[in-house]
């Protein structure tokens, strides 16, 4: 039975990554600062340590262990890593330019992870993710205020869903793939770094339009856009994944209505799951 760690298990790719490992199953140890934060964790073992101390890096991780993938963070908001013009596709050799300073930190983990691979031999592969959402994300979330408001709309609320900009475009993709991702890329010969993203980029007045017409409602009745809500308007970012796809294969199951569809599905159930369980 293979033996993999995940740090940062208590977050939201960790866990899914977690849940991932075990339906392969293989034996995994969680590692996070925190208890899972989304839903109970299925890590066989989980450990609460901070990364940042070297007793605790000497702990988690041992000479039995396969695999050891590194999620852990400090908590960002929606800083980005590469540089380029608004809207340009970027690929594994787009330059460097973190803004803020959860961007700094996986801007210096590339870097690190380059350099222990080529002057120290090292496996060490680096995905860039790009937008990926689940029914596990928090409410907060784009994506879920999205379709909660939605679900919660066509049971009868009359709450209005406020968003900042219909206009904005994200490269949104599925969890689960990307988490798919993962494995094929550890799975690999040879480590590098892989940009995992749909390659498309979609509005929010679209993504809107596809969960409130799965419900037969008119989004223009229950949407009101409020620009003064954002901080900063992000720049657009898409994510060319041509050399994941050509190396392991991969690619995103879900088209952009399918992705939504899937969301609103998997949210509902976990809603019914969790008033089952109140």
């Amino acid at each position: 039975m293979k033996k993999c760690v995940v740090l940062g298990a208590g977050g939201f790719i960790g866990g899914h990554l977690v849940s991932r490992l075990k339906q392969l199953g293989h034996w995994v140890r969680g590692v996070d600062i925190k208890y899972h934060e989304y839903k109970k964790g299925d890590s066989d073992e989980f450990i609460i340590g901070d990364l940042r101390n070297y007793e605790c890096v000497n702990l988690v991780i041992d000479d039995t262990i396969d695999e050891v993938y590194q999620l852990a963070a400090d908590m960002g908001g929606a800083e980005f890593v590469f540089s380029g013009e608004n809207g340009e596709i970027q690929d594994e050799n787009t330059p460097l330019s973190p803004k803020g300073f959860y961007a700094i930190t996986k801007a210096q983990g590339m870097l690190l992870c380059k350099e222990y691979r080529e002057d120290f031999g090292v496996y060490a592969s680096v995905g860039i993710l790009y937008n990926h959402e689940s029914c596990l994300r928090n409410p907060k979330f784009l994506s879920q205020k999205i379709v909660q408001s939605a679900i919660r709309i066509a049971a009868g609320s009359s709450e209005k869903l406020i968003v900042g900009d219909l206009a904005a475009r994200v490269d949104w993709g599925y969890a689960a793939d990307f988490v798919d991702a993962f494995q094929r890329i550890v799975k690999l010969d040879g480590s590098g770094e892989f940009i995992i993203a749909t390659g498309s980029a979609h509005t929010v007045k679209k993504f809107v339009e596809i969960a409130f017409n799965h419900f037969d409602l008119n989004w223009r009745e229950h949407v009101v856009e409020d620009n003064s809500i954002l901080m900063r308007k992000p720049p657009v970012k898409i994510g060319n994944s041509a050399k994941l796809q050509a190396k392991t294969g991969w690619r995103n199951t879900l088209q952009f209505e399918a992705f939504v569809l899937q969301l609103i599905s998997d949210t509902q159930a976990a809603l019914e799951m969790s008033q089952c369980k109140n």
